[in-house]
């Protein structure tokens, strides 16, 4: 029963699986089936932790409902196999699916200018006809923290003899202090809403990916902040072929993203394209611009800023549990 237990959640926690299985219906969710007991979620403790009552039968009550009416469970385990989605991942089924009903979400953005705590911006160097001279700069020659619109690029002219490059990498903070330090961060996610975006070097390297920074403040972007954005990619990459205009394109941030992100202070992101990344020049005739361009915290309204999306739960303890026995039969 442990190997299905999330189908079986899924089965329990309808009203024709409850009647299959022959569950009692509490009015509560369920969160955990064995062969002798099905366990109930029944809320948060004054102290916000996760509280369970579980309801025990003589025998393996449950095992045998199943083997007894094993044609009709075989249908209905098609179905949710079908259409829950879930995976098998190495970790016990009942951890998990406690762990998601009990999770916290906070979700955060970079201050507008005037910024108190936060910001985001861009840093950029420009016109260097040497695309090491322009990648491996330490000061950049622009920089803006104020703009409603940003972008990623990297740009290479049609300039002869020799062509210009100009890279801009963005830098994304975000106050992630209001996390209880205790917590475990299970998953975080990293979107912005693109406006415009160029592929004209369609490679390898034709994306955008999330990158950690360190700018030296954490209220303003200027060109000293240019080499400050690390090398060590935080999420997946989004192919420039694959993005999306006029909507939020979200990067969901990897293990290295997830040990970033700052429970007692300012969590700091950037982004950077695959040629900027990986030190690949864009090669060919004429000119080519890889950039996406997207809004900022300081366009108007708040529905468009950058978000960063943390879901964590704190650690579970063996005082987060009460058991009930509820009876036997």
């Amino acid at each position: 029963m442990r190997i299905y237990q999330q189908e079986l959640l899924a089965m329990a926690n309808c009203k024709a699986g409850r009647d299959l299985l022959c569950i009692d219906d509490l009015g509560l969710p369920i969160v955990g089936i064995a062969k002798n007991y099905v366990r109930y979620y029944l809320g948060q403790t004054p102290d916000d932790r996760p509280e369970f009552v579980s309801a025990f039968r003589i025998g393996a009550k449950y095992a045998n409902v199943i083997r007894y009416r094993w044609d009709a469970f075989c249908s209905y385990m098609r179905y949710f196999q079908a259409n829950s989605g879930l995976e098998h991942l190495p970790i016990s089924p009942l951890a998990k699916y406690c762990r998601s009903i009990c999770a916290t979400t906070t979700t955060v953005y970079p201050d507008p200018n005037v910024e108190s705590t936060t910001v985001d911006g861009r840093s950029q160097k420009d016109d260097s006809t040497d695309w090491a001279v322009s990648h491996d700069a330490l000061t950049g020659s622009a920089a803006s923290d104020t703009e409603n619109a940003q972008y990623i690029t990297v740009y290479k002219d049609a300039g002869s003899p020799n062509p210009g490059y100009q890279i801009t990498r963005f830098f994304d903070l975000y106050d992630t202090s209001s996390i209880t330090d205790t917590d475990t961060i299970s998953a975080a996610t990293r979107a912005l809403y693109i406006t415009s975006v160029s592929d004209q070097d369609d490679d390898a390297q034709g994306y955008v990916s999330t990158y950690a920074t360190t700018p030296a403040s954490n209220t303003a972007i200027t060109t000293a902040d240019y080499d400050q954005i690390g090398t060590t990619v935080q999420s997946d990459n989004l192919d420039l072929s694959s993005i999306s205009t006029g909507a939020f394109n979200t990067w969901t941030l990897n293990a290295a993203g997830l040990a970033s992100i700052d429970k007692t202070g300012v969590t700091k992101f950037g982004g950077r394209e695959g040629h900027d990344a990986e030190n690949s020049v864009i090669t060919g005739v004429g000119a080519k611009e890889n950039s996406i361009a997207f809004r900022t915290a300081d366009y108007t309204g708040t529905t468009s800023d950058p978000v960063l999306t943390v879901t964590h739960a704190a650690a579970a303890t063996s005082t987060a549990y009460r058991l009930l026995i509820l009876g036997v039969g």
